[in-house]
């Protein structure tokens, strides 16, 4: 019996660790497939062009992007007449032609990009992508505003991280976030190189107007432009960032100086500000005074933020915006173009849309004044109902505390007896207070009160019905209240 006993318990244990090691087992090999093995291969392709198609229909879309009540009614809800509701499908998600090195000299087909950063400028929408296998060249695709349509792809010297881009209307200026030899960079593009460059013509990158190594920044995280200046941000992901300014002179290029590093001087561009922002910060943008920074980590949920007063020397920190909305996870740079915020993801990208998350593939447009109304107007509800459920609570705790203390024997006796004649006052508000509270069905009646009852022909033929009243002997002038109880 004994034996027999043991075998059971150890055949259960067996059949528990086993189970523990499949769990264990799946769970690992899921997370390493999402997490690690998609960002390392590339899907086949039989396209030899860079795909427009998106992953989701206009309908599919809507329904999804409904979890998002703000950026929801601001985007899909509040344009009228505007094509696919002012989104622009991102090019290249399937497959992008691009190089496979510099000096490839043929083109090669992508279809691991990831959309990173955006720029608006009067006529076109530009995207920046890298390859997430670091096989291919980096591209940034070439939108047409008002049509919607696809342009070219332009293919980048290298493979950089390209997190962000940045266009000068004076100059008419592509600035694009790079890196070289383990330098944070800010590279610009002339709009006259982006119009003549076809990658057929040579199968060779396109050429950048300035280059410059921007030494006071680790690495270019994003970037955006305002008022002659360009600013170049930091990311990090458990501490806070940095954002830099630089001028922009004369010429259209950074105002530059020189630098020592390792024993040798290098030219870089001069920063003439510095200020603090929060940890995993990946863009920015200003409208006006104003300064929205996109935040986002993995596929945990994005947000917007938008703080007052943007100055250089400062310390931004989340507990100080005057706004803050939750987002799709995966945001990565925010671009504001005549009142009009535009956001890019990068959760459509092959290593990332199988994860448990709405995979956004179209650029989203939002009037900043709409999404502002909106967040205002979700905030007062939200506040009007905090405060009323408040309200609830402390009434019924209130309700319920003096319910205890009329079941006390000795509260209770003097309510209904002794209470009337000698604190009156108190009496009337305890029984207002209790009939207000408890319903009528359930009320018990005070010595001062008298049961409603149906007038009756014959009251002595219902001799229940007639109210009795208890007799109560006032004190003498000799007697306390304390003895007269």
């Amino acid at each position: 019996m004994y034996f027999s006993m043991s075998q059971r318990i150890f055949r259960r244990i067996k059949l528990a660790l086993l189970a523990l090691f499949v769990v264990l087992f799946l769970g690992t090999g899921y997370i390493y497939y999402e997490f690690t093995y998609r960002g390392e291969i590339e899907p086949k392709t039989k396209a030899f062009v860079t795909s427009t198609d998106p992953l989701w229909s206009m309908e599919e879309f809507r329904k999804g992007f409904k979890q998002y009540k703000q950026l929801y009614q601001a985007s899909m809800v509040a344009p009228k007449g505007e094509k696919d509701n002012g989104t622009y499908v991102i090019p290249g998600l399937h497959s992008t032609k691009t190089l496979a090195g510099n000096n490839a000299h043929r083109a090669s087909i992508c279809t691991s990009m990831t959309p990173q950063g955006i720029a608006v400028s009067h006529q076109y929408i530009f995207v920046s992508s890298y390859c997430h296998t670091k096989t291919h060249n980096s591209v940034i695709y070439v939108i047409d505003k008002k049509s919607h349509k696809f342009v070219k792809e332009l293919v980048l010297p290298g493979k950089p991280h390209v997190g962000s881009l940045a266009y000068d209307e004076e100059f008419d200026n592509l600035w694009v976030c790079g890196s070289g030899k383990g330098l944070a960079q800010a590279n610009a593009i002339s709009l006259s190189t982006i119009e003549s460059y076809s990658l057929e013509a040579g199968y060779v990158p396109i050429s950048y107007k300035f280059q410059n190594n921007v030494l006071e920044i680790k690495r270019s995280s994003f970037m955006t432009y305002m008022d002659h200046h360009i600013y170049i941000g930091f990311f990090h992901t458990t501490q806070n960032g940095v954002l830099k300014k630089y001028h922009v002179e004369s010429n259209g290029n950074l105002y530059r100086s020189m630098f020592e590093l390792n024993g040798m001087n290098m030219e870089s561009g001069l920063a003439i500000s510095s200020a603090v922002i929060p940890k995993q910060t990946q863009g920015m943008a200003f409208y006006y005074d104003k300064l929205f920074l996109s935040q986002s980590l993995g596929i945990l949920p994005s947000r917007l933020v938008l703080f007052d007063d943007a100055k250089p020397n400062k310390t931004y920190q989340n507990e100080a915006a005057m706004l803050s909305v939750k987002l799709p996870s995966m945001l990565e740079q925010v671009y504001i173009y005549n009142d009009e915020l535009y956001m890019i993801f990068e959760s459509a990208a092959f290593a990332y849309r199988d994860l448990p998350t709405f995979s956004v593939d179209r650029i989203i447009k939002v009037d900043v004044s709409e999404l502002k109304r909106l967040i205002n107007e979700d905030l007062q509800e939200q506040r009007a109902l905090q405060k009323q459920e408040l309200k609830t609570m402390k009434e019924k705790r209130k309700t319920e505390r003096w319910r205890q203390l009329s079941d006390l024997p000795w509260i209770s006796h003097r309510i209904q007896l002794y209470t009337p004649q000698l604190l009156p006052k108190k009496q009337g508000f305890f029984s207002r207070y209790l009939q207000k509270k408890t319903p009528k069905s359930s009320r018990i009646p005070t010595p001062t009160e008298t049961p409603a009852k149906k007038p009756v022909e014959n009251p002595v033929a219902n001799p229940i019905e007639t109210p009795t009243e208890i007799p109560i002997e006032p004190p003498t002038e000799n007697t306390s209240p304390e003895e007269s109880l």
